[in-house]
């Protein structure tokens, strides 16, 4: 799964201007709600432009007995998030939307399971910290409102 991510706020008020740098990441990941859980780790470099407001990440993780890019861009206005990513695990390419807070990023999605063609939601959540950040997802049915985890990818600095 490759991300990139674009931002335009402020570097201090946007969290994820701060992401710059290598990264290397444990944690689990699964294919869906009822899915199992598989250990992921993960190698990220992340890059940052001031200038433009925007922080490009490109990685890679590994499963057991498979790897896959993680992959995606991310703007941010005024508190504001969009921009696009793509599912590891085959679902496609989504737009993202959500909201910056403090140094949490709350982002909503929509897919469709390649699998079984049914239509999902989704919700990422990233916090950020000092040399360290963590991505948490959660997918629920269009038509359901439960929301359930199914991945969780904590990262720190490794690098400059």
């Amino acid at each position: 799964m490759i991300v990139v991510v674009a931002l335009a706020a402020p570097a201090k008020a946007e969290p994820l201007l701060s992401l710059g740098g290598e990264w290397a990441g444990t944690g689990w990941a699964s294919r869906g709600p009822d899915a199992p859980r598989e250990r992921v780790r993960c190698r990220l470099t992340n890059r940052v432009d001031h200038a433009q407001g925007r922080l490009s990440v490109s990685g890679r993780c590994a499963a057991p007995g498979r790897r896959f890019d993680l992959s995606g861009r991310m703007t941010a206005e005024g508190g504001r998030l969009s921009g696009r990513w793509s599912n590891p695990f085959g679902a496609g390419v989504a737009d993202v939307a959500g909201r910056s807070r403090g140094r949490t990023m709350t982002l909503s999605f929509r897919g469709r399971d390649p699998d079984t063609g049914e239509r999902f939601k989704g919700q990422m959540r990233w916090m950020v910290g000092d040399d360290r950040f963590s991505i948490t997802t959660a997918s629920a049915p269009i038509n359901g409102e439960t929301y359930r985890v199914v991945g969780e990818i904590s990262f720190e600095r490794t690098g400059g």
